[in-house]
């Protein structure tokens, strides 16, 4: 790491910080990439979760939780005579009381559905049994799909071959990607995978992965095997 740098890296108590009780997010804006001030191009950030290495450095738009966590800090809702209950981790719309603030795959004023109507999309709800199945899908959509089990079950998903241009090295930025969110948090930010990517397994941490395909390119396609592991 760069000697001038070194201040970036002071360590701090979680009592330092105010996390509103949000999900540690390695897409946020403010996660530095997995290169950040390196000399040449080692690493000098890898994440816990080796999966998110890509997802780390953000440079495009905030996340989800970037924006859930400015409106916990400066918006308390001063014009909103009662607050909103929101599922699936939304959170009240500072200027709609009546409305949530979802994330991608859910709609509703409470965020309690799945978004079904999206465009060039095959399907958004897919059952996964034991058997595994092939999942391809190619060319310029924005589609995200729930893989959903039962509650004692989970999900595996291989991923055979992604290819997804353009992108930035190291950084899988918001265009272009695959997104997998297989934590218990869906509002955290998935793994990103971008470019020519092959042999990647996944296990979900809970029986509900959200997938989203994000391309602007004709060319890009993504391969992925999934099926119910007990």
């Amino acid at each position: 790491m760069q000697h001038n740098e070194t201040v970036s890296c002071k360590k701090h108590t979680a009592y330092e910080a105010f996390h509103y009780h949000l999900s540690y997010d390695y897409g946020s804006i403010m996660h530095a990439a997995v290169n950040a001030f390196a000399i040449g191009n080692r690493k000098t950030i890898v994440p816990a979760d080796p999966l998110y290495e890509e997802t780390m450095g953000q440079t495009k738009r905030l996340s989800f939780i970037d924006i859930k966590a400015l409106n916990l800090h400066y918006c308390t809702h001063p014009n909103c005579p009662f607050k909103r209950h929101c599922y699936n981790y939304g959170y009240q719309d500072p200027h709609n009381c009546h409305l949530c603030k979802c994330i991608d795959g859910f709609i509703g004023s409470q965020c309690e559905q799945f978004n079904m109507r999206q465009i060039n999309c095959w399907t958004t709800l897919i059952l996964p049994d034991r058997r595994p199945r092939l999942f391809y899908l190619k060319g310029k959509k924005n589609c995200v799909i729930h893989f959903v089990v039962n509650k004692t079950s989970r999900i595996r998903f291989d991923i055979v071959k992604v290819s997804m241009f353009p992108n930035t090295y190291p950084t899988c930025q918001h265009a272009n990607t695959i997104e997998v969110k297989y934590w218990m948090d869906k509002s955290a930010t998935g793994a990103r995978f971008c470019h020519e990517k092959e042999n990647k397994t996944i296990l979900s941490h809970n029986n509900h992965i959200i997938f989203h395909y994000r391309s602007t390119q004709k060319t890009n396609y993504a391969h992925i095997y999934y099926n119910k592991v007990l």
